[in-house]
C-alpha cells in the first residue's frame, strides 16, 4: 500500500545511485527524445531511448523479469510513461520514475554518458 499511496513509484536520484553502487542493475528507459538525449546525455545503462506518449508500443521489448528505471527531463514525462506501463500490464512494484529527472541525477553526481 505505501507504493501507492506515498509516490507514483517515485525515487530519488541518491536512492538510484546508491542502489546502482550497491548492485542493482535496472532496464534503464530514458523517455526524452533523442534530441534532448544528445544534448544532455543518459544515465550510464540505460537500454532504451523512446518518447514517453509512444512508450506502450516497446512493451514486448520490455523486461517482465526486472525493475525498469524510467527517466525524462523532470520527472513528469517519466511518470506519464510509467502509467502508461502499468495500463498495459507491467507490474507495479517493478516500475521506477526517477524524481527530478535527469538534471536531478546529474546534480547528485550520477554517472552520464553523452550520446
Amino acid at each position: 500500500m505505501w507504493n501507492f499511496f506515498n509516490r507514483a513509484n517515485g525515487i530519488s536520484a541518491s536512492q538510484v545511485i546508491k542502489k546502482i553502487e550497491d548492485g542493482w542493475r535496472p532496464f534503464i528507459i530514458d523517455v526524452r527524445s533523442r534530441g534532448e538525449a544528445n544534448k544532455t546525455g543518459v544515465v550510464r545503462g540505460t537500454k532504451l531511448i523512446h518518447p514517453h506518449g509512444k512508450i506502450a508500443e516497446k512493451r514486448k521489448e520490455l523486461p517482465r523479469d526486472q525493475d525498469i528505471l524510467i527517466i525524462c527531463h523532470s520527472g513528469a514525462r517519466s511518470r506519464i510513461a510509467l502509467r502508461k506501463l502499468e495500463a498495459v500490464g507491467f507490474d507495479n512494484k517493478s516500475l521506477f520514475n526517477l524524481k527530478g529527472g535527469i538534471m536531478a541525477y546529474a546534480r547528485a553526481d550520477g554517472a552520464i554518458k553523452r550520446l
